[in-house]
């Protein structure tokens, strides 16, 4: 699990930023064949709490996802209700 420092703005009238660590975790899900599947699972994915990002790679199989806490097994509920089959976080 990487780790990406991050800096949001606080407010619109002003400068101020506050810096978030986010977790970052990359998982192997079978199944995405098209475009169409990509948006799906990113979509999907972005509905688990903890889960700020997800972009899937349909070339290579993966998905990236950060977030502030990410929990694996919801990752693998959510991807398997969608139709995929999540084969575990790459190393």
């Amino acid at each position: 699990m990487n780790i990406t420092v991050v800096k949001i703005k606080t407010c619109s009238t002003r400068d101020n930023y506050k810096t978030i660590a986010m977790n970052e975790v990359k998982v192997k899900v079978r199944g995405m064949n098209c475009k169409h599947c990509k948006i799906n699972v990113e979509n999907g994915l972005q509905k688990v709490p903890g889960i700020d990002v997800a972009l899937a790679d349909i070339v290579n199989g993966e998905v990236t996802l950060k977030g502030d806490k990410i929990n694996l097994d919801n990752v693998k509920t959510t991807i398997e209700s969608l139709g995929y089959f999540y084969d575990g976080e790459t190393r």
